[in-house]
C-alpha cells in the first residue's frame, strides 16, 4: 500500500494493515520528491521478502534447536533478577501483531513496555494512539527526556533511535538520530542493547514478525546475560525473518503464537517476580 504522510493517510494505512495488507510505503506529498523507480524497488524488496519467507523450509537443525515452548539452558547459570521492563521489536506485519499483543496486556502489568516498530516518521504517533485505543494500559509515542513509568507503553518515533538512561535514581527515555543500525532507525538492536546496559538480566526481550535481522543478535545478548526471550512463531508471522534469525542464533527461550505472547510473559513474571 502507498500512503501519504497525513493523519487521514495514517488512519487509512492502519485500517488496511488491520484488514490484511502486508506493509506500506510512504508516498511523498510533492511530485518533485516522487521517484517511481525508488518506490518500485522498495515495493519489490518487500514483496520478495514476503514470498521468500513463505517458501523457506525450516531446517532440521532449527527444529531441534528451539522447539515451540521449550526452554534452552543458555544463560541459566546466571542469577536472574526480577523483571523491570519489557522490550518488543517488530517490523513487517508488526502493526497488526502489536495490536493483538497490546489488547491482551493486563491493566496492572506494573512494568514499562518499550517498542520499536520499523515505521517511517509521521506514522508512529498515530500508531501509538491506535494501540492506546485497544489497550488497557497507556500507550504513547516516546518523547526525549520523559521518565519511564510502569503500566505504560512507549513506541519509538519514526526516524529516531530509542534508548534508556539513568538519572537521579530513575530511568528516562533518550532519543537520538544517529546513523541507522542494521539499516533501520529506530533500531531494535539499539533498544535492546540499551536495556541490557540499564536493566541487566531484568528484561524480557520479544522479537516478532519482520524482514531482515535487526534485533536478532541483541536478543542473543539478552539471553546470555540472563534475560528472558520470546519470539513470535512462524505460523502467525507475516514474515518469519528477524524472529527466525534470532531462533537460529540460539537467542530464543520461548516461541509463541502472537495470541500467547502475553500469557508467556505473565508466566515469566510469576517465576521471576517484578
Amino acid at each position: 500500500m502507498l500512503s501519504v504522510l497525513t493523519q487521514n493517510g495514517a488512519e487509512a494505512t492502519f485500517k488496511a494493515l488491520e484488514y490484511g495488507a502486508i506493509d506500506f510505503v510512504p508516498k511523498p506529498s510533492s511530485v518533485f520528491q516522487f521517484d517511481p523507480e525508488e518506490i518500485g524497488n522498495i515495493l519489490k524488496s518487500k514483496i520478495l521478502a514476503y514470498f521468500e519467507s513463505k517458501i523457506q523450509i525450516p531446517s532440521q537443525n532449527l527444529l531441534k534447536k528451539a522447539p515451540a515452548y521449550s526452554k534452552v539452558p543458555a544463560g541459566s547459570h546466571l542469577k536472574k533478577s526480577p523483571i523491570q521492563a519489557i522490550c518488543i521489536g517488530t517490523s513487517t506485519g508488526g502493526p497488526r501483531a502489536l495490536q493483538e499483543v497490546f489488547s491482551r496486556i493486563p491493566a496492572d502489568i506494573s512494568l514499562p513496555i518499550l517498542v520499536v516498530q520499523h515505521m517511517p516518521a509521521g506514522f508512529t504517533k498515530a500508531f501509538a494512539t491506535r494501540l492506546n485505543d485497544h489497550a488497557k494500559i497507556k500507550v504513547k509515542e516516546a518523547e526525549d527526556g520523559e521518565p519511564i513509568e510502569p503500566n505504560t507503553g512507549y513506541v519509538a518515533p519514526g526516524d529516531a533511535h530509542l534508548s534508556i538512561q539513568s538519572k537521579g535514581g530513575r530511568k528516562w527515555i533518550a532519543l537520538n538520530r544517529e546513523a541507522p543500525v542494521n539499516g533501520h532507525r529506530p533500531s531494535i538492536e539499539v533498544l535492546l542493547d540499551s536495556a541490557i546496559e540499564e536493566y541487566k538480566s531484568g528484561i524480557i526481550g520479544v522479537i516478532m514478525t519482520g524482514m531482515g535481522k535487526d534485533g536478532s543478535a541483541a536478543i542473543v545478548r539478552v539471553r546470555e546475560i540472563g534475560g528472558s526471550t520470546i519470539a513470535q512463531d512462524e505460523h502467525t508471522s507475516v514474515i518469519y525473518g528477524m524472529n527466525r534469525q534470532a531462533v537460529e542464533m540460539g537467542g530464543v527461550e520461548y516461541i509463541e503464537p502472537v495470541t500467547e505472547i502475553i500469557n508467556r510473559i505473565q508466566i515469566i513474571l510469576k517465576e521471576r517476580g517484578i
